[in-house]
């Protein structure tokens, strides 16, 4: 393992908002796959953390002209934030745009500050049907509601699975809302990114991620379940005892809008 990789392992346990699919970000850019990587910073000693480590590793890093503060948090736990001037007195934290040079790394913190999406996700490598159908999905906090296709749908390509995200904290695409469960840019992203990993040396990071996003899930009136991967085929839905340990995400109760579930006949959806 190289010695960029070893500290980029290290960062999750070093920065609050780094989850260790994170990591597929840093490896997009190391492989020419995307140009920036936005990385949200809580603290001073988390700047210069992460600051120390692009310039060992010749990064460059820029961070935001303004700060984020929490506005709301949805059904999932998910912090909504808003743009506020740095020295407003409520707790929040810059974000750093990391690049192979500065100026790419600038361009990404101009797009963000100026409200412009398309230059943004450009730079942060996602693709432009989830950039055009982010505002749908993000604004207020029910993107979940949103990707759920209809009962019958199906199977569905593991790869855009943002459901596993929510269930798992599973993902092999960045952190950004698919514009659905089948999306072609999205599916085509996570298998680039597992192959970042095995050429890293990450592989066993790739399969577990690449298991959980394969799992089916069971979709009722008021939630998501996560199930075994045998189950689809062995036990009934209506068997909610053996459901009751599975993961769980609660469904936004004013946002509901499959006839089938909503007149409590819940459905499968299988990955493939």
């Amino acid at each position: 393992m190289s010695s960029i990789i070893h500290d980029l392992v290290k960062l999750p346990r070093q920065l609050y908002w780094v989850q260790e699919r994170h990591l597929l970000e840093f490896l997009l850019l190391l492989d020419g796959r995307k140009s920036v990587v936005r990385i949200p910073v809580c603290n001073t000693d988390e700047w210069k953390n992460l600051k120390s480590m692009c310039e060992v590793h010749h990064l460059r890093i820029i961070g935001s002209a303004k700060k984020t503060v929490i506005d709301f948090v949805n059904a999932l736990g998910e912090e909504y934030v808003s743009w506020v001037d740095l020295d407003d007195p409520r707790d929040g934290g810059q974000v750093a745009y990391i690049a192979h040079n500065e100026l790419q790394a600038s361009k990404a913190e101009c797009a963000e500050r100026n409200g412009d999406p398309f230059s943004l996700g450009k730079l942060l490598g996602y693709p432009d049907c989830c950039v055009r159908a982010y505002s749908r999905m993000a604004n207020d906090g029910i993107w979940l509601e949103r990707l759920l296709p209809s009962p019958g749908s199906g199977p569905l390509p593991w790869e855009a699975n943002k459901l596993a995200y929510a269930l798992y904290d599973a993902s092999l695409f960045p952190d950004y809302f698919p514009c659905s469960l089948d999306c072609p840019g999205t599916t085509e992203l996570a298998r680039q990114a597992a192959i970042s990993l095995g050429r890293h040396g990450l592989g066993e990071v790739a399969q577990r991620h690449a298991r959980l996003m394969q799992a089916p899930v069971a979709v009722f009136p008021d939630r998501v379940v996560g199930l075994e991967p045998e189950y689809a085929l062995t036990n009934s839905l209506h068997d909610l005892a053996a459901l009751a340990e599975r993961p769980t995400i609660r469904l936004n109760p004013d946002y509901w809008v499959h006839t089938a579930a909503a007149k409590n006949k819940p459905y499968i959806l299988t990955f493939t």
